[in-house]
């Protein structure tokens, strides 16, 4: 008898499976059909929910942390997010490492399961089938090739427009004096001028009105500014074009030679991976060595930056958005080196398990070691659920951590204390009278499917109205020709206040997006539809966010929420201890906390 693995039941013709099922074989599908909100036990879906990140990085720090150790810093941490992320977008004939290991886990299993049989693979060309034929029978899975076109000229682009950024930096001037603080800034939340900044603005001033002088660093793309001549206008902020002198030249080819050795050194390495007896380092060769050769020149450009700026400004304190990004941990590299204390915000999402979990040893913890992951002197924590994954799960020393708020969402809490009436909001965004639901929209991949199945309930509705929120990056003509959103029933919208939206929104529906907690500050019951993984926010464990896993569900948890006030007043009843756990406080003075904790440290 022989066990034939396929990626699902579609790639056999009904004639195939039963051809299969008279000779005795057992057909296993990657991705076996959810039934009654089951994951089946050979699905591979089983296997990814238990994969654990801590194994993950075992892995890494104890076979390969000699290749990208040099000149005294582990780079690994510099690449991570790249290199164990998903890249199927960019790098189409490669595994991410976690990938490769939920596969073996797999495979294991439907052996220990089915240990008498002959265990099979239908190659259909799908990256996983192809990985589980290498395993099982050696032949080759990926070619050499494989980076896509528009991502190698992306990061090209992003490094070649040094000289753009040193000629806006000429047209603006001096970028001022020194200040006791710098803060690094995506410009994410820029508005006219440093003080109108969403995340920065409040923070700043009320750091000034504690003697401490500041600056404020942007990094983004030229791109992502609406208009030059008030961005060339502006004195009062430094522009990370301000540095590209003789300190940033050298660090910059010395950064590209180390990478460079990286990568040649990177064969030998990935050669000795295994794991439980399988050697998957083939599989996984792909993006690794593609993420070093076309990543090179931009991680090359943000240490060279990092080094630049504090040797010019020699700032006593180094402020950073979030410490995942390329921008943080690049300044906490520098910032080693001078000594300069970095203070970080916690930004990114925090979750039992997160790919930016940390294995727990002295050896990354020690910041004169050269396995030392960059970590800053003090992290400011949005709320204590959060305080404690990041000292169960992370290298934290607990006194680093501060449970501070949110200092962006002051201005949430702040605008729904004194909201207009609803209908007044309702009249001047030109919405009806009605039950507003918002559809906040991630990506076209995600949304083709769940937005559909929403439209279709809305538009059946005459209680309802949909509004269609997308996101200022995204185009929105592509929306326009994916889906009929001209019914009367909706809706679309891209550019707008959203404490204004979200303030007259009964039932906020997404993806996986902060958008969500934004919801519940304002009293919205938010719907996540994730129909192929699990949101790792924890609105649905604290009872304040509905979840649905599949596309038929839909339409009848919509109109539950639309017409059960019980299911939803015990859903709103969980509001304020979510808030309390995950945002600190409902004060508004987060800010002020912040800033405290800042002063503190800068002494």
């Amino acid at each position: 008898m022989t066990v034939l693995i396929v990626q699902h039941a579609d790639v056999l013709t009904r004639e195939e499976r039963a051809q299969l099922r008279k000779k005795g074989t057992i057909i296993v599908a990657l991705f076996q059909p959810v039934r009654k909100g089951v994951v089946h036990r050979d699905s591979i879906l089983v296997f990814r929910e238990n994969y654990k990140v801590s194994e993950f990085h075992k892995e890494i720090i104890g076979k390969l942390q000699n290749l990208f150790i040099q000149e005294g810093n582990n780079y690994w941490y510099l690449f991570e997010n790249l290199l164990y992320a998903h890249a199927g977008e960019k790098i189409k004939h490669s595994l991410a490492i976690y990938e490769a290991r939920y596969l073996i886990d797999f495979l294991e299993a439907i052996k220990q399961r089915y240990p008498r049989q002959k265990i099979q693979v239908r190659n259909n060309g799908h990256k996983w089938t192809r990985a589980l034929d290498f395993l099982l029978t050696g032949k080759q899975a990926f070619t050499t090739t494989g980076v896509a076109k528009r991502w190698l000229l992306r990061s090209l682009l992003r490094t070649r427009i040094r000289l753009v950024r040193k000629l806006a930096s000429m047209l603006r001037g001096k970028n001022g004096k020194r200040a006791a603080v710098i803060a690094v800034s995506s410009g994410r939340f820029k508005r006219a001028s440093r003080y109108q900044n969403q995340f920065w603005g409040p923070l700043l001033t009320a750091l000034e009105q504690r003697k401490l002088t500041t600056k404020l660093l942007e990094y983004d793309q030229l791109k992502q500014h609406t208009s030059w001549l008030p961005f060339l206008k502006r004195g009062e902020d430094a522009f990370i074009g301000d540095y590209y002198n003789a300190t940033y030249r050298r660090t910059y080819r010395r950064s590209l030679k180390v990478i460079k050795r990286i990568r040649k050194r990177a064969a030998p390495a990935l050669a000795r991976l295994s794991y439980k007896g399988y050697k998957y380092g083939p599989l996984i060769k792909n993006q690794i060595t593609l993420t070093l050769h076309t990543m090179a020149p931009h991680f090359a450009d943000l240490l060279a930056t990092g080094e630049a700026v504090l040797e010019k400004e020699q700032p006593r304190l180094v402020l950073v958005d979030q410490e995942e990004g390329g921008y943080g941990k690049a300044f906490m590299y520098a910032a080693r080196k001078t000594g300069t204390k970095v203070v970080a915000f916690q930004y990114e999402l925090v979750y039992e398990n997160c790919l930016h979990a940390h294995l727990k040893t002295k050896r990354v913890t020690n910041k004169n070691a050269p396995n030392w992951r960059p970590v800053p002197d003090q992290k400011l924590v949005s709320g204590p659920f959060l305080k404690r994954i990041l000292e169960q799960h992370c290298n934290y020393d607990p006194r680093s951590l501060s449970v501070v708020g949110t200092p962006r969402y002051d201005e949430y809490f702040r605008y729904a204390k004194k909201a207009k009436g609803k209908q007044q909001l309702r009249r001047k965004l030109g919405l009806p009278n009605k039950k507003i639901l918002v559809y906040a929209c991630g990506s076209m991949t995600q949304d083709r499917n769940c937005l559909a199945a929403v439209i279709d309930t809305v538009t059946k509705d005459p209680d309802a109205h949909l509004v269609v929120k997308i996101h200022p990056s995204i185009n929105r003509a592509r929306y326009e020709q994916a889906f009929d959103l001209s019914h009367p029933n909706i809706t679309v919208k891209q550019h707008l206040d959203m404490k204004e939206l979200l303030s007259v929104t009964d039932i906020l529906m997404t993806i996986c997006s902060t958008v969500s907690i934004e919801a519940v500050i304002f009293g919205a019951i938010p719907l996540l539809v994730n129909l192929d993984f699990d949101c790792p926010l924890p609105l649905k464990r604290f009872g304040v966010a509905v979840e649905v896993k599949k596309q038929a569900e839909i339409r009848p948890t919509i109109t539950k929420l639309l017409t059960d006030k019980k299911a939803v007043q015990r859903l709103r009843r969980n509001r304020q201890r979510f808030l309390k756990q995950y945002l600190a406080s409902t004060d508004g003075k987060s800010t002020e906390r912040a800033a405290q904790e800042i002063a503190k440290l800068a002494k």
